[in-house]
């Protein structure tokens, strides 16, 4: 994860701290013990193909895609080793697309660019076990989280090239999607260990249910520029969305570090 990204997400989510105080301070009282927490995860994939599946068309793509959670988590212990928890997340994800087309039959080239970007913001409480054996921590219970995700660009770029290479047409595609809500829950695991005095650093594994509502409306804006890179074409239009659908995630991992007082 570049070190820019993470203090940028970390800086957003600390501009909240005024929630996170009020928060806490609603669960915090009479605690035996109480944990300030840290989340991270960090899910990446790249694929790349190098493709000739049609007669005179051959190609490669490559594909990266990225996904990041910091939360920060506030914890109460009570007498019986249970736990209270509180979490404010900020949530991003990133695709990047690049595709090359060569048709042989008449030396063209075609050139795809795709960029997905979206951002989010979410609350999670939870609720569990704590179970410890010397300098071990385990973490056993259940979290129900809601999220908002801000409108969402998708960013396309065509690129046409002649038998000399030479860029004759550019078409861009910009699409920007609905805000969304995800709401969750997930049942929850993790091991811990004491490393130094009060702090503890481990993995917890997640597993979840997603519910996810897109309502409103969808723009797409298309743009055809020629050789010269000058605007020739232009067209707006307009969708509306109103949809929902279930999402299941298994086994999904995060590091934690804890600091208990």
């Amino acid at each position: 994860m570049p070190v820019a990204f993470l203090c940028s997400m970390i800086n957003k989510t600390l501009k909240y701290h005024i929630l996170i105080i009020l928060l806490l301070k609603s669960i915090l009282l009479n605690a035996q013990d109480i944990n300030l927490g840290l989340r991270i995860n960090e899910v990446s994939r790249q694929e790349r193909e190098t493709f000739s599946a049609i007669v005179n068309n051959t190609g490669a793509s490559n594909l990266k895609l990225r996904n990041y959670s910091i939360e920060l988590i506030g914890e109460k212990i009570n007498q019986k080793n249970t736990f209270q928890r509180i979490n404010i997340g900020i949530y991003a994800g990133q695709i990047n697309q690049n595709k090359t087309r060569y048709f042989s039959i008449n030396g063209k080239t075609i050139t795809l660019n795709n960029t997905q970007t979206a951002l989010g913001y979410g609350l999670v409480y939870g609720v569990g076990k704590i179970h410890s054996f010397n300098k071990l921590i385990f973490r056993f219970g259940v979290e129900m989280s809601g999220r908002y995700y801000t409108p969402w660009v998708i960013a396309t770029t065509i690129e046409y090239f002649d038998t000399n290479n030479v860029n004759y047409q550019t078409l861009k595609f910009n699409d920007t999607y609905n805000p969304y809500y995800i709401f969750g829950a997930t049942l929850l695991s993790g091991i811990h260990y004491n490393f130094y005095k009060a702090f503890s650093a481990g993995i917890e594994f997640g597993n979840s249910m997603y519910y996810i509502i897109n309502k409103g409306t969808e723009i797409r804006t298309d743009e055809l520029y020629n050789a010269s890179g000058n605007l020739s074409a232009t067209e707006t239009e307009s969708t509306q969305k109103n949809y929902s659908q279930w999402s299941i995630s298994s086994l999904r991992s995060s590091f934690s570090i804890y600091y208990s007082f």
